[in-house]
């Protein structure tokens, strides 16, 4: 067996090394080992309190229709009262003038009554005045005229008597006529009260049904109004209470969300701490592989020396035996006999093996990779690290076609940034956190508004959107609550929503505000 397969290899010394290194750890380092977590379902229990806000909300909008309905039907119910109770109180002043006209006919009628008794007693007065006279004129007619005759002073006197009698007779007839006509005129007058009297009842009785149906509706109406003001008040004891819950369930929200916000700030500060010390850790073991890489150097240098020695002795030795034979050789021919040929030893050639070539941090070079091309609107972000605020690009090598501010398509303020790339290039999360939405921005409408979208939170107050994510062919790799780590896949460049070519939207939210993303990013 040849000496040099004796030798121990690089490889063999610097493992060897490894293991004798003090310190060296024997199991890799996890650097997610201790990564600090929120509160488990505390973000379920925010999402479930919003879920139970919106369907108060909902709820509530309702009730306010609701409330406003029968709060019109109140008005309209108190309308028409008015107007019943308005023509209640017109009636009502109808049927006291109509009872006044009515007794004013009354009165008239028996003044009319009286006056007609009066008259009656004046004809019957004249009447027997008159039957009297006629019947004295009757009994002087039937005297003869010569029994007239010699009853007159003279026959002066018995003509005057019978003129006077005549005369008297014809004025108490016209007397007694005109009398008779006046009688006449007040039963016609009060026949025409009577008339008029039966008028006034029937009017008054009229006016009186009216109001009693007025009256009656009045008080259905009252009723009807009475009812909807208390189911008014009902509604609005059932939104005043809707009110509440809604400002509890914000209160529960609030304080869950600070919680939250909490949570994540010490996440931050533990991922900090665990940064901090895996960096500490990570220059630790530098300085370890220094000084693993320096003895393995001493060891290779060590071994060639020890090789060069090996092959110097060795390429000695064969030209000792060189010489050694040539010697003899020379010995063999000037014993010979002349003419005989005589054929050379065939000398053994040794040739030094070479050193093995050991690769050494120092020694290794990386292969070289062909450099991406810079086109218009690129960001190379191969060699970029994370920026100071811990976010990295969630796209490679991405394209950006639109900028935060410009106008869109649609002609509003663009809150993100659009970064171009090929269908189906992944999509990473920008910095750790917690997926808040994971879904369509619109229920069952794809290509409407940011389509597949998936919104992160993370701490200090900032959140992450990314927007029209594929989901046909790859569906988003995350769901809502789950937590992300940096760089974690989240999804791929799709079309969905509205978008005229593959792009992702990215958007950095502080407090709610959309900012510049580029100013966040790494330069």
């Amino acid at each position: 067996m040849r000496p040099e397969r004796m030798r121990p290899s690089a490889s063999a010394l610097l493992a060897l090394v490894l293991l004798l290194a003090p310190g060296w750890p024997t199991t890799p380092i996890r650097a997610s080992a201790v990564r600090p977590e929120p509160g488990t379902g505390l973000q379920s229990r925010i999402t479930q309190a919003q879920k139970q806000l919106q369907d108060l909300v909902s709820r509530r909008k309702s009730q306010q229709s609701v409330v406003e309905r029968l709060r019109g039907q109140t008005q309209g119910f108190a309308v028409e009262l008015g107007r019943v109770e308005e023509a209640l109180f017109a009636t009502i002043s109808r049927l006291r003038q109509a009872e006044a006209e009515l007794l004013g006919v009354e009165d008239e009628l028996q003044a009319l009554e009286l006056e007609l008794a009066e008259k009656q007693d004046a004809v019957d007065a004249r009447s027997g005045v008159y039957t009297t006279r006629l019947r004295a004129l009757y009994k002087f007619t039937r005297t003869s005229p010569l029994e007239q005759l010699l009853g007159a002073r003279d026959f002066s006197d018995a003509l005057r008597r019978v003129s006077t009698m005549q005369a008297v007779t014809r004025v108490d007839n016209l007397l007694l006529t005109q009398l008779r006509a006046e009688q006449a005129d007040l039963v016609q007058t009060r026949g025409a009260l009577e008339r008029k009297r039966s008028e006034a009842v029937s009017l008054r009785d009229e006016i009186d049904q009216q109001r009693e149906t007025l009256a009656l509706r009045r008080a259905e109406q009252a009723a009807v109004l009475q009812q909807a003001q208390q189911n008014q008040g009902q509604a609005e004891v059932a939104l005043t209470q809707f009110d509440e819950q809604a400002r509890a369930e914000q209160a529960t929200i609030a304080a869950l969300q600070g919680q939250y916000q909490r949570e994540l700030e010490e996440m931050e500060r533990r991922r900090q701490e665990e940064t901090r010390r895996q960096e500490e850790t990570r220059r630790q073991e530098e300085a370890r592989r220094v000084q693993v890489a320096q003895a393995a150097q001493a060891a290779q240098a060590a071994q060639a020396a020890t090789a060069t020695a090996r092959a110097q002795a060795t390429a000695q030795a064969v030209q000792a035996a060189q010489g050694a034979a040539t010697a003899t050789a020379r010995a063999q021919v000037a014993a010979r006999a002349p003419g005989t040929a005589t054929p050379l030893p065939r000398l053994a050639t040794a040739v030094p093996s070479r050193p093995i070539a050991v690769a050494t941090p120092a020694t290794i070079v990386a292969t070289p990779r062909s450099t991406p091309v810079a086109v218009s609107g690129s960001v190379l972000t191969g060699p970029l690290a994370p920026s100071a605020e811990g976010f990295l690009w969630p796209v490679t090598n991405p394209v950006i076609t639109t900028e935060f501010g410009e106008r869109s398509p649609g002609q509003v303020f663009h809150t993100g940034i659009d970064l171009a790339q090929t269908l189906y290039t992944p999509i990473r999360a920008a910095a750790d956190g917690i997926v808040m939405e994971s879904g369509l921005a619109v229920a069952g409408q794809r290509s409407q508004s940011y389509g597949m979208r998936v919104s992160v939170a993370h701490s200090r107050g900032f959140a992450t959107l990314y927007a029209h994510l594929d989901d046909e062919r790859y569906k988003p790799a995350v769901k809502a609550g789950d937590r992300v780590q940096r760089g974690q896949l989240i999804g791929y460049i799709g079309m969905t929503g509205i978008t005229t070519g593959p792009h992702l939207h990215f958007e950095i939210l502080a407090s709610g505000e959309p900012k510049n993303p580029r100013l966040y990013l790494p330069k």
